[in-house]
């Protein structure tokens, strides 16, 4: 009987195993439901010689077999932070045409898109692998040891899917981030103080990325589907709503004909809200939870009772409820500064070459600077962590066979170790965390040409952001702040540099002037963000 309940567990873990395996094409191309059991067995007609699985007499095919210890003590994430990103509002699109002009009011929009082609998920890496260990040669050597042994081929002859071939396929997988939408702003200056507000509404899209010859080496593998179900379910996450504010009050220290002086004040109100979430994606909203699965024995053995497929379709969900917390912490991404009031100070200015050089071609060339310091307010916020693996706890040396099989409380200890080891590997912890984003420092300059109603821009823009600083954070005490991996769970500081460029057309009219213009800028050199590049159309009108 003990034999034939081995058996039958054999099968269980195994098919668990290649329910994991077989959703990796899922992840690029959003496959159907792969038939993974080997039709020369005859799953259907499998039976069960009892109601309870025991501790007992698992343990010895998990520990003594299947030697899952080892592989516990591998970890699958390397990081649990959400990927950095700029705010539109820090932009250097987001500028006025014109900071003085002989009128008192100013209203404008830019039509504008944004797109970062691969997001980076640390200083300097934008490739998945360095963000999940499914490159880890410790972790596939230890799983591919395993799909090598007779015991797997015996009852899957046809599995020949190896994770040291399969897993890597996927390193190279990316994100991608676009934002589309209108920059609305206006401006009213009484005498030497100006007030100025900024508000975007855009449509935001993050999304799984893989280059063409990466699609075709896993479709080699798995086949190809033209299915994107899947896809828009658990790879794409969009929304579109309404982004944070920026108020901007500027005292002119000086205003001349040749030079101009500005020093003010600057907030960010978090106005951000979604008017729609999940258009073509998903929002992924309900897994940002404290916990949300947990991997059981027993509910896979209840469910095996009845339908091993079932069992199978359990280990499926459970690997996509990990898809999904992983796509809720990169791609569900707040379309503002995630509710962060930010304050801070800037300083610009403004001058003509003819204030240098006092020559007739000088007067034709321009200079204007912006650079502002601002400071983001912490808040509580839910990020994700890993719980750390004791690794000389799940060393088999301290596991005694003799006491598992006449003690079934020690027994039972160790299945639910084992179990939540598992779960915590696939499942980080969501726990609420002050968080304080750092200060954030830019610096935009552009040189301008003037030619009569024309203008000409070519300048540069710096930003840096300090690192992220987890203040405090909740811990359950069943899980207990020692056992918080808290070096996972921060991300890099930011800094980008930017090349602008720009041409503006300006038309004037009795009682306004009309400035219409097209901007562009391109990342050529970042840490801790990606490169992106920036397209936007402006109408601005004084008036």
């Amino acid at each position: 009987m003990k034999k034939s309940i081995l058996l039958t567990i054999k099968r269980l873990f195994f098919s668990l195993l290649i329910a994991f395996t077989c959703t990796a094409p899922h992840y690029a191309h959003g496959m159907d439901d792969l038939d993974i059991f080997d039709p020369d067995i005859d799953i259907e007609n499998i039976t069960f010689d009892m109601k309870k699985v025991n501790p007992a007499d698992i343990l010895p095919l998990l520990i003594d077999i299947l030697d899952i210890l080892p592989i516990l003590q591998e970890d699958l994430y390397c990081k649990t932070y959400p990927l950095n990103t700029r705010s539109l509002l820090d932009m250097p699109f987001v500028r006025p045409f014109r900071w003085h002009s002989m009128y008192d009011k100013k209203f404008g929009f830019q039509l504008f898109y944004n797109q970062t082609s691969r997001m980076y998920f640390t200083k300097d890496c934008d490739n998945i692998s360095s963000y999940l260990a499914i490159c880890n040669p410790n972790l596939l050597r230890k799983l591919s040891d395993k799909l090598d042994e007779d015991i797997i081929r015996d009852y899957f002859p046809d599995f020949d899917l190896d994770p040291i071939c399969v897993f890597p396929l996927f390193r190279n997988m990316t994100i991608q981030d676009r934002r589309l939408g209108f920059m609305f702003s206006g401006s009213r200056r009484w005498r030497d103080l100006t007030f100025r507000a900024y508000a975007p509404v855009y449509y935001l899209e993050r999304n799984y990325y893989l280059t063409n010859k990466e699609r075709k080496a896993i479709e080699d593998v798995f086949g190809a589907q033209s299915d994107t179900t899947f896809q828009d379910q658990h790879m794409i996450s969009d929304k579109v709503g309404v982004g944070d504010t920026r108020l901007i009050c500027a005292y002119h220290i000086v205003r001349r004909e040749n030079l101009a002086l500005n020093l003010g004040f600057q907030a960010t109100i978090p106005t951000a809200f979604a008017f729609k979430k999940g258009l073509k994606g998903s929002s992924f909203s309900q897994w940002k939870k404290i916990r949300h699965c947990k991997f059981s024995i027993q509910d896979l053995w209840d469910l095996a009772q009845e339908d091993v497929k079932a069992a199978t379709e359990y280990g499926t969900d459970f690997f996509l409820g990990m898809l999904d917390t992983l796509s809720a912490n990169l791609l569900d991404a707040p379309l503002g500064n995630n509710q962060h009031l930010g304050i801070g100070l800037f300083f610009q200015n403004k001058s003509r070459l003819s204030y240098f050089f006092k020559r007739p071609w000088a007067d034709q060339i321009h200079y204007k600077g912006n650079i502002s310091l601002e400071y983001l307010l912490p808040r509580t916020e839910r990020r994700l962590f890993m719980i750390r693996t004791d690794k000389e706890i799940l060393d088999k040396q301290f596991f005694d066979p003799i006491r598992s099989e006449n003690d079934p409380e020690y027994a039972r200890e160790w299945l639910e170790l084992i179990e939540e080891t598992f779960t915590n590997k696939f499942y980080p912890v969501a726990l609420d965390t002050r968080i304080q984003p750092g200060l954030i420092f830019q610096w935009t300059s552009s040189m301008f040409y003037e030619r009569g109603p024309w203008r000409y821009q070519l300048g540069t823009d710096w930003y840096i952001q300090t690192p992220t600083v987890l203040e405090s954070l909740d811990v359950p005490p069943d899980i207990g702040a020692p056992c918080i991996d808290l070096k996972k769970a921060e991300p890099p500081y930011i800094y980008q540099s930017k090349i602008c460029g720009g041409l503006y057309y300006s038309y004037e009219q009795p009682c306004r002037t009309w400035n219409f213009s097209l901007y562009g800028d391109y990342s050529y050199w970042t840490s801790g963000i990606g490169k992106d590049f920036t397209v936007s159309f402006n109408v601005e009108v004084d008036f």
